[in-house]
């Protein structure tokens, strides 16, 4: 397939782009009148008459020695039979699992089967903390080399199959055979068409994806036909439920956080009130991180090493960590910044380790709104289905 095609409008096929003001003339030796798309540029240029390629990767024959920490549930069994299928008819599908459900160990098995028959994988996440986390999660379970892409990263191109960033699947046009899509409603994928573009069209014909998410918006659960929810996490413990506290008393709730011994994320809706409180809690076991922030993977392994136990985050932390006995703290959570799905993912971060099971969920907030209470309904109507399933007491 060629870069660009042309029927009545031209169209980039490395990222979906039909916007003709994003095509600009360019100088070529095999073409009179040759066009390149600037939308994906910084992919690298490619000339819309040479073949759409993707850039090399070798496929490492490792036989992967799979251990779980766990045996998995009879629900997440079932779920992982679930993809199995979908994987064997190389059909898409969609897996709805709660937070701290064990999502990435329900795919576990499509993938070692995969790898055995010498198939091409990928794991996409949208976001690079994620990325950096799970990577070694991988290593450790499947005894296999795995290469992480994401922006500034140095793993080699060799690897039994590889994790990366979504963008970077602009670079492997048609090339895998099985991609698997975590937190498929995140930032910023879920509102990128072009990086929703680069997830299908990183799978070859024969290909699949694999969506998950604990929160999949309606045009994601309405376009899957394939579909299977985990209402209930693997240790069989309720989901934990925010608890409202007054704004009034945000300096109060706040300081006895930083004063106690519990570990907190602190949620903030924006940089600058990060900053402000940056100001006021200069203590060596207090953290802060952003999207801006310079030494947020420093930071991030500073408090799972237990440096720090507080730690003001936005909501770059919203999804896809994991610690141990972790509780957190929700700034306004009324701001435009947290959506219902923002929320529901925040209170995920709580009580996701067997051993730590539960843990506390603060809103610090004047009034309950539609979204704070549709986020109530979301967890609690997911506890009630658990219960009635007899998955928790």
């Amino acid at each position: 397939m060629k870069a660009i095609t042309k029927t009545i409008f031209m169209k980039c096929n490395r990222c979906g782009n039909v916007d003709q003001n994003l095509f600009a003339k360019t100088n070529c030796n095999v073409c009179k009148q040759c066009f390149y798309c600037r939308k994906c540029l910084w992919v690298g240029k490619i000339n819309g008459c040479q073949d759409l390629k993707a850039n090399p990767l070798v496929f490492l024959n490792e036989k992967p020695k799979l251990k779980l920490e766990y045996q998995l549930s009879n629900l997440q069994k079932q779920a992982s039979n679930f993809v199995m299928s979908c994987v064997g008819k190389k059909q898409d599908a969609l897996l709805v699992a709660v937070c701290g459900a064990g999502k990435t160990e329900i795919i576990y098995q499509s993938i070692n089967e995969m790898i055995k028959q010498k198939k091409k994988v990928c794991i996409a996440i949208p976001r690079v903390d994620v990325v950096r986390e799970l990577k070694q999660r991988l290593v450790n379970d499947f005894k296999v080399k795995v290469s992480a892409f994401y922006g500034g990263s140095v793993d080699g191109t060799e690897a039994t199959f590889f994790i990366m960033t979504v963008h970077q699947l602009f670079k492997y046009p048609r090339l895998f055979d099985l991609v698997v899509l975590d937190e498929a409603d995140a930032f910023p994928y879920s509102k990128d068409r072009t990086l929703q573009y680069a997830v299908k069209n990183s799978v070859n014909k024969d290909g699949s994806i694999i969506y998950m998410t604990a929160t999949p918006s309606l045009k994601l659960s309405m376009g899957i036909k394939n579909k299977f929810y985990v209402d209930s996490r693997y240790h069989n413990h309720r989901l934990d439920i925010p608890i409202f506290k007054k704004e009034n008393f945000q300096n109060e709730c706040i300081n006895e956080i930083v004063e106690g011994d519990e570990i907190y994320f602190i949620f903030v809706p924006t940089i600058k009130r990060l900053r402000e409180f940056e100001k006021i809690y200069k203590l060596p076991y207090v953290g802060f991180v952003s999207s801006s922030s310079d030494e947020r993977e420093s930071t991030i392994n500073s408090f799972r090493n237990g440096e720090l136990r507080v730690l003001f985050t936005t909501t770059v932390l919203e999804r896809g960590v994991t610690f141990e006995g972790l509780n957190v703290c929700v700034i306004n959570p009324n701001h435009q910044v947290y959506t219902v799905s923002t929320l529901v993912q925040i209170c995920g971060r709580v009580g996701r380790k067997i051993e730590t099971p539960n843990g506390k969920i603060l809103f610090i907030v004047n009034k309950k709104t539609v979204k704070l209470i549709f986020c109530l309904f979301v967890i609690i109507s997911k506890n009630i289905k658990s219960k009635w399933r007899g998955d928790i007491e």
